[in-house]
């Protein structure tokens, strides 16, 4: 049996992933829906998220992982297998946030001096409009937001199932708070992990995205040989933009390796 860990991205739960999930060569996944609750809240530290994968990995007894990880889950993913490479055989990672030298240098200078709260992530996230009447209204505004007029019907039809529910006063809000959201955007993480030269994988980048610029790509590529690189058609979130291809992509690959 094939089995994979998943890691999401910050703001849609795993879950909302469905769409991709189904079309992957793999009997089972195994993730936690929402990262970063209860003893492992972010706290300006991505390896607290690293932290939770490794204690639900282990706790599930499981060994010579294949991974896949979006975003700032890809960041956490590799934080733990950086922390622990004798449970890894192979990461799949979708655009992680972890930028060149002077991207990385500039966003530590900006939290050194206290304006953390001013990266343009970190404030958009924080006024996210989170409450709604109902699904209806919801589902109205998330389609008039450039963010998501690309997704693929389904992948956006998953996303609304699952990132959006009931609450006490009868409406429905976002299940990531606005709070949650930036506090993982602002926590982006600065340094790079030990270990990973132990490390194998697929890194897989957006060919229209503005999070990963084309200096980041050539500092990856540069810097971790046993990484092969490969290009979808979309942004950030080309998972939900392009299932089917980023699918294809992760299955080819994983056809090359030796169960």
């Amino acid at each position: 049996m094939t089995e994979l860990y998943f890691a999401h991205a910050n703001g849609f739960p795993s879950k909302s992933y469905n769409c991709l999930f189904k079309h992957l060569n793999i009997d089972k996944i195994h993730y936690t829906n929402i990262l970063g609750r209860s003893k492992y809240v972010v706290d300006g530290d991505l390896n607290n998220l690293a932290n939770e994968i490794l204690d639900d990995i282990i706790s599930k007894n499981l060994k010579d992982i294949l991974a896949l990880g979006h975003s700032a889950g890809a960041v956490a993913l590799l934080l733990a297998a950086a922390k622990r490479p004798d449970l890894f055989r192979f990461l799949f990672l979708i655009e992680p946030v972890l930028f060149s030298p002077m991207k990385r240098l500039a966003i530590d200078i900006v939290r050194g001096i206290g304006m953390g709260e001013k990266m343009g992530v970190v404030s958009k996230a924080r006024k996210r409009k989170m409450y709604f009447d109902d699904r209806r209204e919801a589902e109205d505004y998330f389609k008039t937001k450039k963010f998501f007029q690309k997704f693929d019907s389904q992948c956006f039809n998953d996303y609304l199932n699952e990132a959006v529910i009931e609450n006490k006063q009868g409406g429905v809000q976002l299940i990531i708070s606005a709070d949650e959201e930036a506090e993982i955007f602002k926590s982006v993480h600065t340094k790079v992990p030990g270990n990973i030269d132990k490390l194998t994988g697929l890194y897989i980048f957006g060919n229209k995205s503005k999070m990963l610029r084309k200096r980041d790509i050539l500092w990856w590529k540069k810097n971790f040989p046993n990484f092969k690189i490969k290009s979808v058609a979309g942004t950030h979130v080309f998972p939900f933009e392009n299932p089917v291809e980023t699918a294809e992509i992760i299955n080819n690959e994983l056809s090359k390796i030796k169960m």
